[in-house]
């Protein structure tokens, strides 16, 4: 594995913050020079970090801005780009997956494969290490996205909710038990990109607004996001804590039941609140909550999409998925204490932190797997049980 890809890859090899800053290191001596696509905010950002870290910075390329000069730096097409002579290095901005799609498209379109892409994440990773505590021992204990489950009301009843909300009880959790857990969390890791609050449906939680903010005040964590169903609109105060703290909204279309969706995406860009849109797409079919046997269970957690991207903080856990957090709360197995984290027991912090490190890294599946279906099958999504 090259350096570039040590560092494209650094969530999975769980690399610290000095093995991601040298791979950069390597990968520079050999000439590269780094271009941002995208001069937004974020664009802004990872510019400055790149001159921090002393990085070889060429420019930007971006397919809305009109100008040729962004903050005095040149605003380039990616045809020119593929003028330049030498190793270039193009550095992705967006946060979905999705719009990550399109630009790689566009770049292997002009430049064939001539053009080495890095994902932004890495960039802020170093930036965010730079004010770690040196004296704090480091597990690689770094995530892309983590689910904090804030609440299991729900407007809607989804069938194959991921969450399994239609059958568990509908109840906010209470706000200081929320918060406590939020900051064990921020204990135990090195970075979060992205820290999603969801419920049930999260717009619906009475203290959202005080969660925004005791969130958006603690060092470990990048960027808070929102996925909601487009069937509510906040009060002001929690528009206001959005807008504050320049939280990611993500509206799911379910297309007629979404009754607010429009309103709510005229809300947040009245506002400056970055909101997207998607309609809704295919889900996995978990089917029924039953006992599927043993057979097949590690490659079931191998290949399960919510084991990889869907760590859960739920109750005072942290859970491989949420269908784990739900399965156990209703008592159809008893789990191992190697497969979740007690975050307020009696173990001290360093304990915690290398057992979450070794849940990560985890390649047998927990015990939850004999009762979900995996996520391999797939039906459209937002299916309502009854309704809403």
């Amino acid at each position: 594995m090259d350096a570039l890809e040590k560092c494209n890859n650094f969530y999975r090899e769980k690399l610290s913050v000095q093995e991601v800053t040298s791979c950069l290191r390597e990968y520079v001596e050999g000439g590269a020079k780094f271009v941002i696509y995208g001069c937004g905010p974020l664009g802004n950002y990872l510019m400055d970090v790149l001159a921090d870290l002393s990085l070889p910075f060429f420019g930007f390329v971006d397919d809305f801005y009109g100008e040729r000069e962004y903050k005095g730096v040149g605003v380039f097409t990616l045809e020119e780009i593929a003028e330049q002579s030498g190793k270039v290095c193009m550095v992705l901005t967006p946060h979905r997956e999705s719009n990550k799609k399109i630009m790689r498209e566009k770049i292997a379109a002009a430049l064939g494969s001539g053009c080495h892409i890095m994902d932004k994440n890495a960039l802020l990773y170093v930036s965010h290490g730079i004010s770690l505590d040196p004296g704090k021992k480091q597990f690689g204990n770094i995530y892309e996205k983590i689910d904090l489950i804030v609440t299991n009301c729900c407007t809607l009843k989804c069938r194959d909710c991921s969450e399994l909300i239609p059958y568990v009880k509908p109840e906010h959790f209470e706000l200081e038990d929320v918060e406590r857990d939020i900051g064990k969390m921020n204990d135990l890791v090195d970075y979060i990109a992205v820290l999603e609050v969801m419920g049930g449906e999260p717009l619906l939680y009475p203290g959202l607004a005080e969660v925004l903010h005791y969130i958006a005040g603690l060092p470990n964590i990048y960027q808070i996001m929102l996925d909601t169903n487009g069937t509510v609109v906040p009060d002001e105060e929690t528009l206001e804590a959005i807008r504050e703290h320049q939280v990611l909204v993500h509206i799911t279309d379910y297309g007629e039941i979404s009754t607010k969706k429009l309103e709510l995406l005229r809300k947040c860009e009245e506002r400056g609140i970055y909101c997207t849109m998607r309609k809704i797409g295919n889900w996995a079919d978990h089917d029924a909550i039953k006992d599927y046997g043993r057979d097949g269970m590690d490659e079931k957690f191998r290949t399960c999409c919510s084991a990889v991207e869907c760590s859960n903080i739920y109750r005072g856990r942290w859970h491989v998925c949420p269908v784990d957090t739900k399965v156990s709360e209703m008592g159809l197995f008893t789990p191992s204490d190697k497969e979740y984290i007690e975050l307020h027991g009696g173990e001290t912090e360093e304990i915690q932190r290398e057992k979450l490190y070794a849940l990560s890294h985890r390649k047998k599946a927990v015990s939850s797997c004999r009762y979900c279906k995996g996520t391999s099958e797939t039906i459209p999504g937002g299916i309502q049980v009854d309704a809403p």
